[in-house]
């Protein structure tokens, strides 16, 4: 009922020892479309947990453990119904519930990335970009943005670097 707008298979969800996939869907222009991240079993395709939104959700990312459970947990970008106020969506890997939500200045926010534990609380945080422009980094944890900018065009997707000057 909706675009598939993102795919991740690159952690395992449920311990079986292969990695699941994560997926994110619109709506089908009628408002009956699913609006929500899913994690699907990577063997069997069932689904593990699905986590609705209210709106389109154009991106998610496995990421690391921040519930504490051992297990990987997830970041879904999304919009409102109306797709005027995006927000990012912190999400628990085992259950499917939403862990924190961070609101955007832009309509939707289509780039997710985690980066390095920039607030030394031991678990690396996320770099989120909306469809107006703007980055925020944010802590994986709770949700708490950590800096800011923006100017920079649409952001449909973020991608992680290394030290490219080599300055550390």
């Amino acid at each position: 009922g909706g675009w598939v707008y993102e795919v991740d298979g690159s952690r395992d969800f449920n311990g079986d020892g292969f990695n699941d996939v994560l997926a994110c869907a619109g709506d089908d222009g009628m408002d009956s479309g699913p609006k929500r991240a899913y994690c699907f079993d990577g063997v069997s395709g069932d689904v593990l947990w699905e986590r609705p939104t209210g709106g389109p959700v154009f991106s998610v990312i496995a990421v690391d453990d921040f519930t504490g459970d051992g297990v990987p947990d997830a970041v879904a970008g999304t919009s409102d119904e109306w797709e005027i106020q995006g927000r990012a969506v912190g999400i628990n890997g085992e259950t499917g519930a939403e862990e924190w939500s961070f609101d955007v200045e832009g309509s939707s926010v289509w780039g997710l990335c985690q980066v390095g534990d920039a607030n030394a609380d031991g678990i690396n945080d996320v770099m989120v970009g909306d469809f107006y422009g703007n980055y925020y980094l944010v802590s994986v944890t709770n949700g708490a943005e950590l800096a800011s900018g923006g100017g920079l065009g649409i952001m449909t997707g973020l991608v992680r670097i290394n030290d490219v000057n080599g300055d550390g």
